[in-house]
This record gives C-alpha cells, sequence and structure tokens, in this order.
C-alpha cells in the first residue's frame, strides 16, 4: 500500500511535511549535544543522561526518515506498511524518548495507558509520527511548569471495541472556529501570523495524511475556554477483545 503522489504540488507539499519531521528531531538533538559539549550536561547525571539516551533515540528516528524521504524522491511515493501493532507498546516506546525533553523544560509530562493488550492493524511508523508531532507541538505550545499527558483509551461504540489516542496539554486553546481545520496547512500559517500557534502547519497537515492512510480519524478538541487542547487520534476498530 502506498500515498501516491499526482501533481508536482502533492510532491513537492509531501517532501516538505517529510523534511519537517526530519528537521524537528534533528534541531532537539543538536541542542542536547551543544549543551554535552559545553558541560552543562554530564552522563553521571541520571537526568541528563536520559536526555542523552533521548537524543540518540532522535537520531536513529532520523535514519528511518531519511531513508523514507530518498525512498519517496526516488518513486514519487510514500509506502505504508500495515500490520498487527501494540499500540501500548509503540507509546512506552515514544513516551520514554519524550519524557527527559519534556522534563528539560520544566514540564510533567504523564502516560497513561487503560488497556496494554490492545492490537490494531495500522502502520506503526506513521502512527509514531502521528503521536510524535502531537507531543511536540504539545511542548511548543506548553509553558514551563504546565503539563503534557499521553493516553490510551478504549471505547465501545455500536457494539464495536474502538480506542483512541490522546495528546492533552495545558497550553492556550484554539479558536473554536479553526478547530475543525486545524490540520489544514493554511489555517495554521493564519494562526501563526495572530500569534495564537507557533508552527508552520506541516506537522498536524502529515498527521492527517497519514491518518488517512492508515485508517484512523484525527482531531483536536479545547478543554476550557482559555487553557487546555486535546489531539486525538482514533481507530473505529481493534482486533483483541476488551
Amino acid at each position: 500500500m502506498t500515498i501516491e503522489i499526482v501533481t508536482d504540488k502533492e510532491f513537492e507539499l509531501l517532501i516538505r511535511m517529510l523534511t519537517h519531521d526530519l528537521e524537528k528531531l534533528i534541531t532537539i538533538t543538536s541542542r542536547v549535544l551543544k549543551r554535552l559539549v559545553e558541560g552543562s550536561l554530564t552522563l553521571e547525571n541520571p537526568r541528563h543522561r536520559s536526555l542523552v539516551q533521548s537524543s540518540f533515540y532522535s537520531m536513529e528516528r532520523s535514519k528511518k526518515m531519511i531513508a523514507d524521504l530518498n525512498d519517496t524522491i526516488a518513486n514519487r511515493k510514500l509506502n505504508v506498511s500495515i500490520k498487527p501493532c501494540n499500540i501500548a507498546e509503540l507509546i512506552d516506546k515514544v513516551a520514554d524518548s519524550f519524557a527527559p525533553i519534556a522534563h528539560n523544560e520544566n514540564i510533567s509530562f504523564e502516560k497513561n495507558i487503560e488497556n496494554p493488550e490492545i492490537v490494531i492493524d495500522s502502520d506503526p511508523d506513521l502512527l509514531t509520527r502521528i503521536i510524535e508531532n502531537y507531543l511536540y507541538n504539545a511542548i511548543s505550545h506548553t509553558e514551563t511548569r504546565g503539563y503534557i499527558k499521553l493516553s490510551l483509551k478504549s471505547e465501545n461504540k455500536s457494539e464495536k471495541n474502538s480506542c483512541v489516542i490522546c495528546v492533552e496539554n495545558s497550553g492556550s486553546t484554539i479558536p473554536e472556529d479553526d478547530l475543525n481545520k486545524i490540520f489544514n496547512v493554511g489555517v495554521q500559517l493564519n494562526l501563526r501570523q495572530k500569534r495564537y500557534w507557533r508552527g508552520s502547519g506541516l506537522g498536524l497537515a502529515f498527521c492527517k495524511m497519514a491518518a488517512e492512510a492508515i485508517g484512523a480519524e484525527v482531531g483536536a478538541v479545547n478543554l476550557s475556554e482559555e487553557t487546555g487542547v486535546i489531539f486525538y487520534c482514533s481507530f473505529a476498530s481493534i482486533k483483541n477483545n476488551l
């Protein structure tokens, strides 16, 4: 299965999305390595060591992204590999890498998995990218001493088992008129000009494209009038019985 690229405009946008995700991981790793060279981080400090280990994971992810980018440029398509995926295990891996970054910014990070046995048919790499984009967007919009929560919840709708991955942060809300359009690049650029949103919008646009390819649904909701936003990725059916 592949995400086919038809027009040059679509090809250019996909390349920008892929390089955006890659640049984000490289930037984070570069900041950590700079602090390590300057001596403000030491491997003897357990918290610092966790941050360096997180950066190593980011570089490993970057290698995979470069391979995907090269393949996309060569073939004008993005491969989608659907297979059974234990979401809890995937979330654990992403959370272990992200937690030291959040703590380094003095942001509380919490992970909550209701059912560790949930298995879905998905592309684990694309799903990881969706979660990572949500988390790094959250850290960009969460003030010092704020919080970020990553959760996996199981639901039962219309006699079908389903699940939803949520990333909640304590940052500013999104204008209600734009909630349903926040995954469109142009809308986010407009919000950025209004100072409601920090970022290019490419990450969430990629999340929408990836979600469609793996049979998921993405969205966002405000928790109150002023603070708190939840970004979610939901799956209509899962393989195991809850």
